[in-house]
């Protein structure tokens, strides 16, 4: 028994070393600028930028009433962001 647990710890702490090295190299390329941000993803559509609204409307407000968990973000004037979660009460 105390065989196999001492192969079962080598194997295991080998796969951890394994994963360790793995994860270094996909973090060798960090994007640290929006240049590099938008190289790789692009510009939203006007879809998503037409979605950002001052206030809740009617069809917010039904979605979010439907919804057991929702995450609310808003934003002021400088750009400091707020994410809010809400935890409505289906049927209520």
């Amino acid at each position: 028994m105390a065989m196999y647990h001492t192969a079962f710890l080598k194997n295991t702490m080998q796969e951890h070393q394994k994963e360790d090295s793995t994860m270094q190299n996909k973090f060798s390329e960090v994007i640290t600028t929006e240049a590099q941000f938008r190289e790789v993803l692009g510009h939203p559509s006007h879809y998503v930028i037409d979605k950002v609204v001052s206030t809740l409307d009617e069809h917010c407000r039904a979605f979010i009433a439907k919804s057991p968990f929702v995450l609310l973000a808003s934003s002021d004037a400088r750009g400091a962001v707020d994410i809010s979660p809400l935890r409505a009460m289906v049927g209520s």
